[in-house]
């Protein structure tokens, strides 16, 4: 477990080079790090200003199917609630 032994600033520069070049890597596109560097970021922001991840995937997983539910339920009522 040397892993364990080096520094966290040092493995977190580290973590992020080799997600980088994966995302370089998987189409040739500077756009797809760019990407990267943003949900970094922005998941940087949330863990610091102490927001939750897990509502947020929730919401946009389920947030088309509660759409289309809902949609269909008015449909069927006639816009009736």
């Amino acid at each position: 477990m040397q892993i364990l032994k080096v520094p966290y600033s040092l493995l977190y520069v580290f973590i992020v080079l080799i997600c980088q070049i994966g995302a370089y890597s998987v189409n040739n596109d500077v756009n797809d790090v760019l990407l990267i560097n943003i949900f970094g970021l922005f998941g940087y922001l949330m863990k610091r200003y102490q927001f939750e991840g897990a509502p947020l995937i929730l919401g946009l997983v389920l947030g088309r199917m509660f759409e289309n539910a809902m949609r269909r339920s008015l449909l069927l009522s006639d816009g009736i609630r």
